[in-house]
């Protein structure tokens, strides 16, 4: 048997929900969101060259230095999939940001 076949008084309990609506952003923090991404994606496009840069010296100049061009291989790698990941927000997001 429950509280409710019993006929005992349930206390109702409530819940505030705070409200997380999104903000809406003025045609300045847009345009400040669309800059960033920019920003960020020609600092990685300056980083991936220099280390390619790197990687051609390495090549070039016969040494013992496997282990460094291997690491070099890797932050190319891991600088073009962060490339593509801000390229596609930065394609995506201002039909997003500029509606919004």
């Amino acid at each position: 048997m429950t509280s409710l076949d019993s006929g005992a008084q349930v206390d109702d309990q409530s819940v505030k929900m705070e409200d997380v609506s999104v903000p809406i952003l003025t045609d300045e923090d847009k345009c400040t969101k669309l800059t960033s991404l920019e920003k960020q994606c020609r600092i990685l496009s300056a980083r991936r060259d220099y280390v390619a840069e790197m990687i051609e010296i390495e090549n070039a100049i016969p040494s013992n230095t496997s282990e460094m061009t291997q690491q070099l291989e890797e932050e190319v790698a891991n600088l073009d999939e962060k490339i593509k990941i801000l390229d596609v927000c930065f394609t995506t997001l201002p039909s997003f940001v500029l509606y919004s």
